[in-house]
């Protein structure tokens, strides 16, 4: 049930962020209350054979096992797996910050979401 959630906020967000950054954002404080405004950042990353290392997420695609496994090593040293549809499981991006969306039949790069999201306090202040 985890990965079917967390599957389907993918393919929502793969089909909102197309080849760009997203927010997604909801605000609802009410007159005179304080309202939480919650943004959804998705960004989309694409790592191969040929540009195996991103620098925004300090990560390096190492490659895809015959299993399915996706493998990529924080700049820390530290090598984690996801298969296609789950999150890369680490301190750096959380338990679904880094998901891996697809890759190519020849295993040769690997498409990752990266999500992340702010949470901002508003009051609304009274008419009167």
């Amino acid at each position: 049930m985890k990965n079917a959630a967390l599957f389907l906020i993918t393919a929502v967000l793969a089909q909102v962020t197309l080849a760009a950054d997203s927010e997604i954002g909801v605000l609802t404080p009410h007159n005179g209350e304080i309202g939480i405004s919650h943004t959804l950042y998705a960004r989309e990353f694409v790592l191969s054979r040929n540009h195996p290392y991103s620098e925004e997420l300090k990560i390096t695609f190492l490659g895809i096992s015959n299993d399915g496994y996706a493998s990529v090593r924080l700049d820390t040293g530290i090598v984690v797996r996801a298969k296609k549809g789950e999150a890369f499981s680490c301190e750096e991006f959380g338990r679904s910050g880094l998901v891996y969306i697809s890759s190519p039949r020849n295993r040769l790069g690997i498409r990752l979401m990266r999500l992340s999201c702010e949470t901002t306090e508003i009051k609304n202040e009274p008419n009167q």
